[in-house]
């Protein structure tokens, strides 16, 4: 029998998820883990694995919360478009600050890492068809209501919002200004209409 585990793996796993989200993939180290969580290397690789597999928990984590999130959204019962424009809003809202334009780290992966492994290309896919389908979700009970507009399929118009979020998500990190933002959003508002 192993000695007890001496911290606790789900904080330690958030703080890794803040470095590589901070950081990135590449440009984080072991050392900068194992600082971040308070590990020795053995405690690391005994429990973590490698640093890839430590990398595919956290973005596991990150995408799970975010899955949750929206779909605490979804099931809300509010007004779908408005919901909806929460969403595309909140990438205008967060803070620019030191450290506060780290993007969406499954969009940071599908740009950085998935052209080139394919278990995050399959993570980043996974996150993403879950995203669709809660926005396909939102979109259908939206155009039931009459909030949004039946013209366009609920799944096209689903998709469509979910490369306009990644794509507002890439321009905010990029630095972009909120006017600009601001017309991104209206503009991918108008396909609801």
């Amino acid at each position: 029998m192993g000695r007890p585990r001496k911290f606790n793996a789900d904080e330690a796993l958030d703080r890794a998820l803040h470095v590589f989200w901070s950081k990135g993939y590449a440009a984080t180290s072991m050392t900068d883990l194992l600082d971040a969580m308070g590990l020795s290397k053995s405690s690391f690789y005994e429990f973590f694995g490698n640093k890839h597999d430590a990398f595919m928990a956290a973005l596991r984590r990150y995408a799970d919360r975010e899955v949750a999130r929206l779909d605490a959204s979804v099931c809300s019962g509010g007004c779908a478009r408005r919901l909806i424009e929460i969403q595309l809003r909140g990438v205008i809202d967060r803070p620019t600050g030191e450290g506060d334009r780290r993007g969406c780290l499954t969009v940071n992966c599908a740009v950085e890492l998935a052209p080139h492994d394919p278990v995050i290309e399959s993570a980043v896919t996974a996150h993403m068809d879950r995203m669709e389908e809660l926005f396909h979700r939102l979109i259908a009970r939206g155009q039931a209501e009459g909030g949004i507009s039946s013209r366009q399929d609920a799944r096209m118009l689903a998709r469509y919002l979910l490369n306009g979020l990644c794509g507002l998500q890439v321009m905010a990190k990029a630095g972009r200004d909120a006017k600009s933002l601001e017309d991104v959003v209206s503009t991918i508002l108008t396909a609801l209409d």
